[in-house]
């Protein structure tokens, strides 16, 4: 605690089988350790010593009848609750919810390739066809054929994913934040599981697929491949468009406040958004190469007469085939540009919810993870300027006769407009004295309260109190759902050192003032840092950014895992066209221009989907930034520009290439 120092003297080191990352304890005597708590006798937590033999489970069950209202934790539990583990809660969930994005997108990808490898074998399945095979036994033979890709995908992807998870969460490589005690553990229910989504993405994927077999006639088997013809359906238009809308009328219900959800779901919600941009684009990629390219003819037959021509004509009759190929580049751009540029619009929001609920010209904080000031260091900046100080007071129990809730307070100490500035929407959050309390919105709507009403506090150590409520305010990301004045807590329960002080500026005090101060109080002077409102502000959108760069990487991952099946889609694609280069070939096309024709196919296929999800990023960010003025005069700020160009020039290169040298392997096996 800063502002506090003693000294010690080491008279031992203790030893531990555990890793050293486990060793992050100072020990007292226990009666140096109670003085130190400051808690006069009371104490917040009992710990309970199993014999050697006996069932732990069992005895927190035992131990749950007899103490009613009590909180018994093992296991993982009792490390959380005695702050020795980072809660992994969050972490999992998120992880949940890449989890349902990895499967839209594997759908989405295996179905593809299972797609073009139908075209391939067009006229072989034309044959069976011909030969008195039924619908009902292609799709068997196609859903037999998605089991095996399943089973061999399978065998090679588990110890790989193994291997790769225990890179991403190591204690020294790793970019996922997890606590010391995170291990991977591989169980026969986990390899079980996995195995069954895959099987599910596999067999999902064929029957998308087996709609495309089953198109194929049997006269098909006179030709060279099936004609597509330039008609699409319908009812993949207005899938497509329910997808769209079924997005933007939850985000409507989301952004408005008309509904009021769960943390969790509230969580999963922004990301199902996303999943139904996703597979909207999905569907409408087909009817945007067909669109773009009746367009363009002119334009493009401008720049290339001979090839272009061609090329043109090409995609716009086989635009499912040239579409199919695309469908991994769809998936991965549209959940780049909507994902990333929905994480930017949140970090904006979070910063811009800072600016707005803390006045404070200066803001101190603690450049270490777990230390916290003293009320000495406060009082030492008083003699400066003016400082408010808050901390954190977790587990308070507010009960009222139509309900209880449990959740954590923010105390301060000082003046509560010099720290934060509270948008009541009944009351005057100022005014709280030793006799009352704020709730926010949700909190006080869940106990059926308002301003003037009476609950009983219950504090950690079980000790109570009744209060009124004074003032009932917005809720604020960040702000815990509970306001107490310092007077208020002292009879019961021990103040916590303060998290944050804030600081108005006096008569020509600045930060160098404030923080000469507090160095001279802390003694360490590297462990306080002084920021200015603007700096504060910045720092929380670092912060916000930072956490959330491990989901950018993960999405980074998939959209250059999309690229890549693209591409290969689109390079076996050129294989097929053997007979269509050599006549070309014979009515005197030269091989630059056949390569010329390739590339401008690449280019009109890829060009559309990267304009779709370029629009449906902008389409998603928007959906999100539209309850706000200010927010959507910073629209162009959220959309990722960088990122959809980025991947729509490496999709144009790459495809350019790729398509080129699998035509020049294909003419030169032909002659």
């Amino acid at each position: 605690m800063l502002g506090v120092a003693r000294q010690y003297k080491v008279v031992g080191i203790a030893s531990s089988r555990h890793p050293v990352r486990y060793q992050s304890s100072v020990f007292f005597n226990d009666e140096h350790a109670a003085e130190l708590a400051e808690q006069g006798g009371n104490v917040d937590a009992l710990g309970v010593f199993v014999r050697r033999g006996a069932n732990a489970a069992q005895v927190a069950a035992a131990l749950k009848r007899v103490t009613h209202g009590l909180d018994v934790a093992i296991g993982s539990r009792l490390a959380l609750a005695e702050g020795n583990l980072v809660d992994d809660g969050k972490m999992a969930q998120s992880m949940v919810v890449l989890v349902v994005l990895v499967l839209l997108i594997a759908i989405g990808v295996t179905s593809g390739a299972m797609g073009v490898s139908i075209r391939r074998r067009s006229k072989e399945i034309a044959i069976l066809r011909a030969l008195g095979a039924r619908p009902g036994s292609v799709r068997r033979m196609l859903l037999a054929e998605g089991l095996l890709l399943c089973l061999v995908a399978a065998a090679l992807g588990l110890p790989a994913g193994r291997l790769i998870a225990a890179g991403i969460t190591g204690p020294r490589f790793g970019f996922l934040q997890f606590s010391a005690s995170y291990r991977i553990v591989v169980t026969p229910w986990a390899i079980g599981w996995t195995t069954i989504l895959m099987v599910l993405i596999a067999e999902v994927s064929a029957l998308i697929a087996v709609r495309e077999a089953l198109r194929i006639r049997p006269g098909d088997a006179l030709i060279e491949a099936p004609a597509e013809g330039r008609s699409l359906r319908k009812p993949r238009l207005l899938a497509g468009a329910t997808c769209l809308a079924f997005a933007a009328s939850t985000t409507a219900l989301l952004t408005s406040g008309w509904i009021t959800l769960d943390a969790t779901v509230g969580l999963f919600a922004p990301f199902g958004v996303i999943a139904l941009v996703v597979a909207g684009a999905g569907l409408l990629g087909p009817w945007a190469v067909l669109f773009l390219n009746r367009l363009i003819p002119g334009a493009v037959g401008a720049l290339s007469r001979v090839t272009g021509f061609f090329a043109v004509a090409n995609v716009k009759f086989n635009h499912r085939r040239f579409a199919g190929t695309m469908g991994p580049l769809a998936l991965g751009a549209t959940l780049a540009g909507s994902a990333v540029g929905m994480q930017q619009f949140f970090n904006w929001q979070a910063a811009a919810d800072v600016a707005r609920t803390v006045p404070a010209e200066y803001v101190i904080d603690a450049g270490r993870i777990g230390v916290r000031f003293s009320e000495d260091l406060r009082l030492a900046l008083e003699r400066v300027t003016t400082v408010a100080g808050t901390s954190g007071l977790s587990n308070m129990s507010v009960i009222s006769k139509r309900g209880v809730t449990t959740g954590r307070a923010q105390i301060f100490t000082g003046n509560i407009e010099d720290a934060l500035n509270f948008p009541a929407s009944d009351g005057d959050v100022s005014a709280l004295d030793a006799n009352s309390i704020a709730v926010n919105a949700s909190t006080a709507t869940r106990l059926g309260v308002a301003r003037g009403s009476q609950v009983e506090v219950r504090f950690p150590d079980m000790k109570s109190a009744r209060y009124e409520v004074a003032a009932v305010y917005g809720d604020i990301n960040g702000v815990p759902p509970l306001a107490m004045s310092a007077e208020a807590v002292r009879p019961y329960a021990k103040v916590p050192p303060y998290q944050r002080l804030y600081a108005r500026a006096g008569d020509g005090v600045s930060a160098s003032d404030i923080k000469q101060v507090a160095d001279r109080v802390a003694i360490d002077p590297t462990v306080v840092e002084v920021r200015t409102h603007q700096e504060f502000v910045a720092e929380v959108a670092r912060q916000r950014a930072e956490l959330n760069q491990p989901f950018m990487y993960i999405v980074a991952l998939i959209a250059i895992f999309c690229l890549v099946a693209t591409i290969n889609a689109l390079a076996v694609g050129m294989l097929d066209r053997r007979t269509e280069f050599v006549s070309m070939r014979l009515l005197g096309v030269s091989h630059r221009q056949i390569n010329r024709m390739v590339v401008w196919e690449a280019i009109l296929s890829i060009a559309p989907i990267m304009l779709l999800a370029t629009v449906l990023a902008v389409w998603t960010t928007t959906l999100f930034v539209v309850r706000s003025p200010e927010s959507l005069m910073a629209l162009a700020d959220f959309v990722p520009w960088d990122w959809l160009a980025a991947l729509g020039g490496a999709a144009l290169i790459a495809g350019a290439v790729g398509t080129m040298l699998a035509s020049r392997a294909v003419l030169k096996e032909a002659g």
